[in-house]
């Protein structure tokens, strides 16, 4: 925890960590005063964080006050797709009008071999389709990043 970040921070960001780590799959039912003791605050910062999530859609509070993971739907997952690759895109776009530094380029050359082991994949729901590169098999990251 940074020096300025508040304990509705903390407390925030501890929670929504563990649901995106799966440690909170969709569909479980969380209590404040369970949330509260295993995060070691009171349950005052951490209604100020059930807030933010519930405005975000993460969780939602059932009629008995308990709060539930919410799943990610289809489209929502279509949407986020889309919307990476645009960004990437664009990020792609910028960085291919600059040089590529010595770094890079001997991160280029380690996984040049690694080329190809990747496959195209399309998802569609209703009028929806998007398309994305996967890995045919789980590649180490620190094959193309070593020092």
């Amino acid at each position: 925890m940074s020096e300025k970040e508040t304990l509705a921070q903390q407390a925030y960001r501890d929670v929504k960590q563990r649901i995106l780590a799966g440690a909170f799959p969709a569909g479980d039912v969380l209590t404040e005063r369970a949330l509260a003791q295993e995060s070691g605050i009171s349950r005052t910062p951490l209604r100020a964080a059930i807030s933010r999530l519930e405005k975000e859609g993460v969780v939602s509070r059932l009629t008995n006050g308990a709060l539930m993971v919410r799943p990610v739907t289809v489209e929502q997952l279509l949407e986020i797709v889309q919307i990476r690759r645009l960004l990437e895109g664009a990020a792609a776009a910028r960085a291919a009008g600059r040089s590529m530094t010595p770094a890079l380029e001997q991160s280029a050359r380690r996984c040049a071999p690694m080329r190809g082991e990747a496959t195209w994949h399309s998802i569609s729901s209703g009028s929806m389709t998007t398309s994305f590169i996967w890995p045919s098999r789980k590649l180490p990251v620190s094959a193309c990043f070593r020092p």
